[in-house]
């Protein structure tokens, strides 16, 4: 039997939607500047995201690493989390040499709503 890695993650998110779990906000913050990891071009994405689960609302700040292999015609996005250490964006980028990220906003309290 093989693996389906679609199949997988949609039985993984139905099981926690059918708990409570599901996105009520998803804000995104353009990047600043844009990085070249040899062909490849890449930039740091901020956002932040509120979910619910048991009711109750749950707000995180954290980055996407932007990736283009055709010059910036498309995109692929992966998560780094809310602590992007150099040893985790090297991972993805693996030229990575310490650029800053971009800053985040302050949460406000209507980022729950």
């Amino acid at each position: 039997m093989s693996f389906d890695f679609g199949k997988n993650q949609t039985r993984f998110y139905d099981a926690l939607r059918d708990r409570g779990w599901g996105f009520i906000r998803y804000d995104v913050t353009a990047p600043r500047e844009v990085f070249r990891d040899g062909t490849r071009l890449y930039a740091f994405v901020p956002f932040i995201r509120t979910s619910t689960f048991g009711g109750q609302p749950h707000t995180t700040q954290a980055f996407d690493i932007a990736l283009s292999v055709d010059g910036g015609e498309t995109w692929k996005f992966v998560s780094i989390g809310n602590n992007p250490t150099p040893e985790r964006i090297r991972l993805i980028v693996p030229s990575y040499s310490g650029q800053p990220l971009p800053p985040t906003r302050e949460v406000e309290p209507t980022d729950g709503q």
